[in-house]
């Protein structure tokens, strides 16, 4: 208490209730007014607090979404992600392309993006890739696209199998390069505070996965031609996560579950069983076994008729002969079993010298029994190898159709005795022309002749002589070569040289060595003229023949004799003409200078200026005309570059083309190419003329055409049909176990 309270009187009455006075009505709002204002701004003091916060927080927020996307932005334009993505679709696209025409292009084109997706396809690569195969691959491919085959196009199941296996390796890389770049945005997200899921996404790959899977998963069963289809292209493989957590990795792997560079039958061949020999051996021994077995098999075909028919008719299930003994198959089986027939190769190209062979030892048997001596084996060898390509390209071209492949057999076989027949035909021709007598035997056969009828007395008397120096004036005088004084016309010297010649001899005895010698004079003269005086020389000799070919036979043939070597010399003549005048022709040279003779003379021969047996004159028609085969090379020779103009067109626009399509190699070559044709073609022309003109001179000297025998002797016929009767033991139905 305070001190001075203690000094107070303690007895005194409590302190006196103080009243407030009350307060200023103005004050008390005054002061109401105040509060109101304070809380006011404490509450936009919050509000402040508050929008700063919010700002704060947008701001933050807005510059963490602007480096996601900067990451994202760097992560998406990697060049391996970029090119990643571009060829994941054509990869999946190319594992499903038809093996046809469209699909070949699609498959080409995706192969050459994905081995470089950075370029732009152009047509080139197109074909380089598409030149990635064989000849015989590709061949074969073209002749199943030409005949609507399945599975045929650009590029053989070989290639279809290459390309793709290429393909299949540049992914695997790329997806190794891609999963990198993948690993290390996903490290550096992380370390940042970004989810690393907004910033490299889902695998490229995985959406493509079941596809990818589903093409290179190997079908069970039979399936329709394609990509795992009966596995047509090779192809199996499987599609692997190698990732883990959310990022799988794709990746893919490519084997070849068929038994490879072995056989179909799944055990893996020896290199010789496997080689070109071992298999063209072991189709060999197959073709024996076929031809072996046949009667057999014959047997067996015609008694299960009966067990077919029952079970057709009655509806049962009588068993029917398989696998019969001694059979084609049994036998085969007993092969194998010696180690003499191997399982077949998966190289196409082996397959088709297996299937040849076939043929070949199919016609081993009836060629034994046909020739005692082999001295026709390698015309049986070469018809049925021809008959084995035919039924081995069938068996290409046509899987599995054994229509197609007896008759690509068939056909094969036919080319084959086409080609016998003709190497026959040559053969005799050439024997043939080796007994045509030449001009010098010629002229001595009729010399001969002629001294025969001289050693039997035979002479013209001169009746003979008179009558003809009576025909000879008779026909000047209606030809009118004589003058009203009598005088011959100088015009026509050869002319009326014969007359005076048969005048001088009128009322004479002439022998056979003067008779030789008066016919050779007009014989000249009919040769050397030309237009009326060469009419009349051909009458004058017309009735020398007529009065002194009765005399004797002798000198009937001592005049076909002397008129053989006389059409020879004729031909000769133009082929002489036209050696000394090749030089003149700048194109063609001795071809061209050849026909232009012949011409000559084959205007003679059809106005009848000039006797020609009708062989000789055929022959020097196809000289000047030209044959098929010599037209068609003389066009091409054109090509050959003789000239300013000709090897333009025949170097420059070749070189033009070329250079356009593949540069200026491919111009280079392809000039050189068309420069080689003409020249060769020019020269095969020539060829061709020479040996008709050679053809010409032999068959007037022959007097006719030559005598030869028929294509197929009768020995041919005979081995060929038994031939063809064994290679048709490849095609009788066998009823396998």
């Amino acid at each position: 208490m305070p001190p001075w309270e203690k000094y107070g009187n303690r007895s005194q009455a409590a302190d006196p209730v103080v009243t407030p006075l009350p307060r200023n009505p103005y004050d008390v709002e005054k002061d109401k007014r105040e509060e109101g204002r304070s809380s006011r701004g404490e509450v936009r003091e919050d509000t402040r607090v508050g929008l700063s916060q919010e700002e704060n927080a947008r701001a933050e927020r807005r510059g963490t979404y602007s480096d996601l996307m900067q990451m994202r932005g760097a992560y998406d334009s990697m060049p391996g992600v970029k090119e990643y993505r571009a060829v994941v679709p054509l990869f999946t696209s190319a594992l499903k392309t038809t093996p046809d025409g469209a699909g070949d292009n699609a498959l080409i084109y995706a192969y050459a993006k994905v081995m470089d997706p950075a370029s732009v396809v152009r047509e080139s690569e197109m074909t380089m890739a598409g030149n990635t195969g064989s000849v015989f691959d590709t061949a074969t491919a073209q002749l199943k696209k030409q005949f609507g085959i399945e599975g045929g196009g650009q590029l053989s199941p070989a290639q279809r199998e290459g390309l793709r296996k290429q393909m299949l390796g540049k992914i695997t890389e790329m997806n190794r390069a891609y999963n990198a770049q993948r690993s290390r945005y996903r490290a550096d997200a992380q370390a940042f505070g970004f989810d690393p899921e907004r910033v490299i996404g889902t695998h490229d790959g995985q959406q493509f996965l079941p596809e990818i899977q589903a093409a290179l998963t190997p079908k069970q069963q039979s399936m329709p031609t394609g990509i795992g289809g009966n596995d047509e292209d090779g192809l199996t493989g499987s599609v692997t996560d190698t990732g883990s957590g959310y990022d799988p990795g794709l990746e893919v792997s490519v084997t070849d579950d068929r038994p490879g560079p072995q056989g179909g039958g799944g055990q893996p061949l020896t290199p010789y069983q496997s080689s070109y020999l071992g298999q063209v051996m072991s189709g060999a021994n197959e073709g024996l076994a076929s031809t072996l077995g046949a009667p057999v098999d014959l047997a067996a075909m015609g008694l299960n008729l009966i067990p077919k028919g029952v079970n057709a008719l009655t509806n049962s299930n009588i068993p029917e002969i398989t696998n019969p003994f001694l059979g084609s198959e049994w036998i085969a089986d007993r092969f194998k079993d010696m180690g003499a027939i191997y399982e077949p190769s998966n190289d196409p190209r082996k397959q088709f010298t297996r299937r040849t062979g076939q043929s070949m030892g199919a016609a081993f048997v009836p060629m034994a029994a046909t020739l005692g001596a082999y001295s026709q084996a390698a015309k049986i060898l070469g018809t049925a190898l021809a008959g084995g390509v035919g039924a081995a390209t069938a068996q290409q071209a046509f899987p599995g159709n054994p229509a197609a492949e007896f008759a690509g057999e068939v056909l094969g076989s036919g080319l084959g005795a086409g080609t016998l027949a003709t190497a026959n035909r040559f053969a005799a021709t050439r024997k043939a022309l080796e007994q045509v007598p030449s001009r010098d035997q010629l002229r001595d056969q009729a010399t001969n002749l002629y001294n025969v009828a001289e050693s039997r007395g035979i002479v013209a008397g001169p009746n003979v002589t008179s009558n003809l120096a009576g025909r000879f004036n008779q026909i000047a005088d209606d030809q009118k070569l004589r003058w009203p004084d009598g005088r011959m016309d100088p015009n026509y010297t050869r002319a009326g040289a014969g007359v005076g010649m048969m005048d001088a001899h009128a009322g004479q005895s002439i022998d056979p060595r003067q008779i030789q010698m008066l016919r050779e004079n007009l014989t000249d003269a009919v040769g050397a003229t030309e237009g009326k005086e060469r009419r009349i020389a051909k009458q004058f000799l017309d009735a020398f023949d007529e009065e002194t070919i009765p005399l004797a036979p002798e000198l009937s043939q001592a005049r076909n004799v002397a008129s053989r070597y006389l059409q020879s010399d004729e031909i000769n003549r133009a082929r002489n003409l036209a050696e000394a005048r090749a030089g003149q022709y700048s194109n063609g040279g001795m071809e061209n200078a050849l026909r232009t003779d012949f011409r000559k003379l084959d205007r003679d021969i059809t106005t009848g200026k000039a006797n020609f047996n009708p062989a000789a004159a055929a022959a020097v028609q196809k000289v000047a005309r030209g044959s098929a085969y010599s037209n068609a090379m003389r066009r091409l020779g054109k090509l050959a570059p003789t000239g300013a103009v000709s090897t333009g067109i025949s170097a420059g626009v070749p070189f033009m083309i070329g250079n356009a399509i593949g540069g200026p190699g491919a111009g280079a070559a392809a000039s050189m190419g068309t420069m080689g044709l003409g020249v060769a073609a020019k020269k095969a022309a020539e060829r061709a003329t020479l040996k008709d003109a050679a053809m010409a001179d032999a068959l007037a000297r022959n007097g006719g055409p030559l005598k030869l025998p028929p294509r197929l002797s009768p020995t041919d016929k005979k081995f060929l049909i038994r031939m063809g009767m064994g290679q048709g033991t490849q095609y009788i139905p066998k009823k396998k176990r």
